[in-house]
């Protein structure tokens, strides 16, 4: 049931180029530029992006989330360092990541953030993940006190090992591109929080509809990223 280290999509396709303006504000807490959008106090949500960074794509579904009564935060997990080469070489990518963005910074930022966020009035906060970013948030899911639920859009190197790990509510969304969730989605369902999981395929978009290969100038994108902050936004009211 382990589903592949990577997607194949995810290693050749480029990001669409943007000419998107950000509607929040870079902030640095401790060491740590964040991009902010939303009003403070309100339920929070982390956004974990994909290897390209913080790219005007990225942010405006960030944007997107906030217009739905959330304070989002999307930390630069690469410190200014993002990935910029296509096609991927994964060697290459592992060693970029595990110098700019290692698993334990990230999760060290993230708990950093999630204390910002509660510190700001957030009762709650929730995590979205995008690509590379749709692992890290499950990673959170199976730690205490960090996050309440999180959501995987068109995940990456998910396998069963993290899947079982997590504690809070979990939402997947993948594209076409990536493998069967079903199965993942079925082992979570037994869990106490089973209930309030929810799975949701489009079969229409391409990894990465939401993340920096977003083509905001295609009517279909739009429309398949505006159902999806839709249904994040649903969940997140549900469990937040």
């Amino acid at each position: 049931m382990t589903a592949p280290a990577h997607v194949a999509a995810c290693c050749t396709s480029a990001p669409f180029e943007s000419n998107y303006t950000p509607k929040g504000v870079y902030e640095t807490i401790s060491d740590l530029p964040v991009y902010f959008v939303g009003e403070k106090g309100k339920p929070a949500i982390m956004v974990a992006y994909d290897i390209f960074g913080l790219t005007p794509n990225s942010l405006q579904f960030a944007d997107t989330l906030a217009t739905h009564g959330f304070r989002v935060a999307v930390p630069d997990y690469y410190h200014g360092n993002p990935w910029v080469k296509v096609p991927i070489v994964m060697e290459e990518l592992f060693a970029h990541l595990g110098k700019h963005a290692p698993t334990e910074a990230v999760h060290r930022d993230s708990r950093l953030i999630a204390a910002h966020l509660r510190s700001e009035g957030a009762s709650k906060v929730g995590a979205v993940g995008q690509c590379w970013g749709g692992k890290i948030v499950c990673e959170l899911a199976a730690m205490d006190d960090v996050v309440d639920a999180v959501a995987s859009v068109h995940p990456a190197q998910i396998t069963e090992a993290v899947v079982s790990a997590i504690k809070v509510p979990v939402a997947f969304l993948p594209s076409k591109d990536e493998p069967d969730f079903l199965p993942f989605f079925e082992l979570l369902s037994k869990k106490p929080f089973g209930p309030r999981n929810i799975h949701h395929r489009f079969d229409n978009m391409p990894h990465g509809w939401t993340g920096a290969r977003a083509n905001y100038d295609n009517p279909e994108n739009v429309k398949a990223s505006q159902e999806a902050s839709e249904i994040l936004a649903n969940f997140f009211k549900a469990n937040l």
